[in-house]
């Protein structure tokens, strides 16, 4: 008895340690491919250095020309002379004149009611970083890169685009034709993204693919302007460093200047106000300028372009309100949609105001929000719009 029960203890030993030892080589083996998988996406300092100086190199040049010069590369799929030493050789000789080839070039691009028409890399020295190349992960022998490329592009009007720019329907790529007005041409930061694939061959990295983000499918779905999903635009001031915040501290000052003067505006002036508002642009101006905002400061516009740029009830008095007392918390935010020429601002503050007549009180503070935009430079400058989105009370004295 005591033999058998010895030899059920060994026999039970033996086969835990068995089993122990199978489960512990089954663990080490997955950590093994689970290593040798995070290996594989590593990459060496030295080829990821190499790799992106191929990516700023390639957009840098690619973004040399034009969208109006590659439209027959677009249509066609032949790579563009300028950038075909970085495209790799698998890629030139499966995909060269194939309008599907994965070499994706600038192209027209509707972003918010303007259209680009030409780009530059930023090269400003608050932009140290105009091409940025950040490493994904490897597929197959290709090395992935998330790329953005932040520019300046040249814009115009969507209606400007259209009676400049002719759309070949067979392709969606744009033919453009006359010489647009120079006044017409405004600037825009616009941040391009691309998903780029790297390979190496005879001992230099090539560029397998270089498509924007997002794409659609199809060349020609991807071509049409409005298809807009790799790019976005960028704040156009970067209002922390120079030369940018000193344009910004300008032209803060020039809308609070602006608005100290609209509260000499009481209700008698009001009505008079509204009776030159209803004459005539001539007659406002001249208005205006007595007052002491002076014909150098407004760009009233042509026609009556001055009732929706200026409109009566967009003035900070109010009905029932007899003057102004003064601002508080006035803040002033570039806009989203602040271009060169277009110089959007996002106004906001509180006001005192002392009122008409009312039983809750002869004061009262006030919430203002306005869209303000501006023209010109310096001594040029002028207020070219002002709108009101909102006022409310916020309390009675």
């Amino acid at each position: 008895m005591d033999k058998r029960v010895k030899l059920l203890a060994i026999v039970t030993a033996v086969l835990i340690t068995a089993l122990g030892t199978g489960c512990n080589t089954s663990k080490q083996g997955q950590n093994d491919k689970n290593i040798n998988a995070s290996n594989a996406n590593v990459i060496s300092s030295s080829n990821d250095k190499a790799i992106k100086e191929l990516i700023n190199n390639y957009f840098t040049d690619l973004y040399s020309q034009s969208p109006d010069s590659y439209k027959a590369n677009s249509e066609t799929g032949i790579v563009p002379l300028n950038v075909k030493k970085y495209i790799a050789k698998t890629t030139m000789d499966e995909g060269n004149a194939n309008p599907e080839i994965p070499v994706h070039l600038p192209r027209y691009v509707e972003l918010n009611g303007l259209t680009t028409i030409k780009y530059k890399i930023l090269n400003e020295e608050s932009d140290k970083t105009a091409i940025q190349a950040d490493y994904v992960g490897k597929n197959g022998d290709a090395y992935l890169y998330y790329v953005k490329v932040n520019t300046k592009a040249e814009c115009v009007p969507n209606e400007v685009f259209d009676n400049f720019f002719k759309h070949d329907k067979k392709h969606n790529t744009y033919s453009k034709f006359g010489a647009i007005d120079p006044k017409d041409i405004d600037l825009m930061k616009v941040q391009t993204k691309y998903d780029v694939e790297v390979v190496k061959e005879d001992n230099e990295f090539k560029i397998l693919k270089s498509k924007e983000s997002n794409s659609k499918f199809g060349y020609k779905n991807r071509l049409l302007k409005f298809n807009n999903d790799f790019a976005e635009r960028l704040n156009y001031l970067n209002i922390s460093k120079n030369p940018d915040k000193e344009l910004y501290d300008k032209e803060k000052t020039f809308i609070k200047d602006y608005f100290e003067k609209l509260k000499t505006i009481d209700s008698d002036r009001m009505k008079l106000l509204y009776s030159k508002w209803n004459s005539s642009v001539l007659d406002l101006a001249n208005f205006m300028d007595k007052i002491g905002i002076t014909k150098s400061m407004t760009n009233f516009g042509v026609g009556e372009e001055y009732k929706k740029n200026f409109n009566y009830s967009s003035f900070p008095l109010q009905s029932n309100m007899k003057r102004i007392k003064n601002y508080k918390s006035f803040n002033v935010v570039p806009h989203p949609a602040y271009t060169e020429n277009k110089k959007r601002y996002i106004v906001t503050f509180d006001a005192d105001v002392e009122k008409n007549s009312g039983i809750l009180g002869s004061e009262a503070s006030y919430k203002y929000d306005y869209f303000i935009t501006l023209s010109g430079k310096d001594n040029f400058m002028k207020l070219e719009s002002m709108k009101l989105n909102e006022f409310y009370m916020l309390n009675v004295k």
